[in-house]
């Protein structure tokens, strides 16, 4: 009888704890986020350094495994192939891209010339809704401009500052990962000591097991995904140049970056590409679209697999929909890990069904 009273007094003890823990978060909600907001911002860069250290690993490991380096010759390495490319990126291909920018905003108004003329040729029509579409919307859309400049201009000193905090933080979060690579082992063991202490044996060797495969998920499919499109980039870069078209350095480059999302980034970016070269040739932007299309089937039937493997046991459909459901919650950054967490939710759902 004591001991029901007992388990009854503890039971709704701690009910009343965890109560009176809610009306306290309810009433300082405030307080609390602006503690995680500043919690937050002093441990980004530690942040930005374990996601960069995550990356490097996999490319660090290579080496170590292929050319029997020591772990500090093969982060020497590493690091300092990234910091070329950087300088290169800043010397060379950044100029390019802003001045690939600048000249279509330049070239805008011979590009809308020869749209008018290719409607002209297609039909009178569509030409007579297209201009009284704007006729309707020229004030607010020049309203929009000059609002949007005005705000560039009031923010530019802003805008510098942000770029100039930006490059001090992943400055400092290259060199606390060079640390975090360094120590990799320690870290791991001291993390495995603390789970074993907090938890049973068991259950801290389940967590252990599991924190392996995601490891395995998550690393090649963020070391694929940046082979992928460095090699896609670099091949429609490549066709570019054949076909001679405008600002292939920077068509190239925002191909590239959007096919880092899953099914639906390579449609993405392919449609810039296309409407540029449509404004000035569009017998080329044809063979723009041809060419993007190969290479994209040979990306992903023949480079994909061949880099990634088919360790995401995901269905297309499986994957579109992640995808569909990770972008409208999350943005473009749930669009890309969306599939690799979809990949670790049916690894658990699989174990769990196991155990049952």
């Amino acid at each position: 009888m004591i001991k029901d009273n007992k388990k009854f007094i503890e039971k709704y003890a701690i009910v009343l704890i965890g109560l009176l823990l809610l009306g306290f978060v309810y009433v300082n909600t405030a307080r609390i986020s602006n503690g995680f907001s500043k919690l937050f911002g002093i441990l980004k860069p530690f942040f930005i350094a374990f996601f960069i250290a995550y990356i490097f690993n996999s490319i660090i490991m290579f080496l170590k495994d292929r050319f029997k380096l020591k772990n500090g010759m093969a982060i020497l390495i590493v690091y300092s192939s990234f910091i070329l490319i950087m300088v290169v990126m800043v010397i060379i291909v950044i100029p390019v891209v802003v001045q690939s920018v600048v000249q279509i905003i330049n070239e805008m108004p011979t590009y809308a010339d020869n749209l008018v003329s290719l409607v002209k040729k297609i039909d009178i029509n569509i030409l007579n809704e297209i201009q009284k579409y704007v006729d309707k919307n020229s004030i607010a859309n020049l309203q929009k401009i000059s609002t949007a400049v005005n705000y560039f201009l009031n923010n530019f000193l802003t805008f510098i500052t942000n770029i100039g905090s930006t490059v001090v933080t992943i400055s400092f979060s290259l060199i606390i990962s060079i640390y975090m690579l360094i120590e990799k082992e320690s870290l791991k063991s001291l993390g495995t000591k603390l789970l074993k202490k907090i938890l049973k044996e068991d259950k801290s060797i389940k967590i252990i097991d599991f924190s392996k495969k995601a490891n395995v998920i998550f690393s090649k499919f963020l070391t694929g995904l940046i082979v992928q499109a460095s090699i896609l980039g670099t091949l429609c870069f490549i066709g570019f140049l054949i076909l001679k078209v405008k600002y292939a350095l920077l068509l190239s480059a925002i191909i590239a970056c959007t096919n880092v999302i899953p099914y639906v980034g390579p449609f993405i970016g392919a449609t810039p590409a296309v409407v540029v070269t449509l404004f000035y040739s569009p017998m080329k932007a044809l063979w723009v679209c041809v060419l993007i299309l190969v290479l994209q089937q040979v990306d992903a039937n023949i480079v994909g697999p061949k880099i990634m493997g088919n360790y995401i046991g995901l269905s297309p459909f499986w994957i579109i929909f992640t995808i569909a459901v990770g972008g409208g919650f999350f943005g473009i950054m749930g669009m890309i890990f969306s599939v690799p967490i979809a990949a670790i939710v049916k690894i658990i759902l699989s174990e769990a069904l196991l155990d049952k």
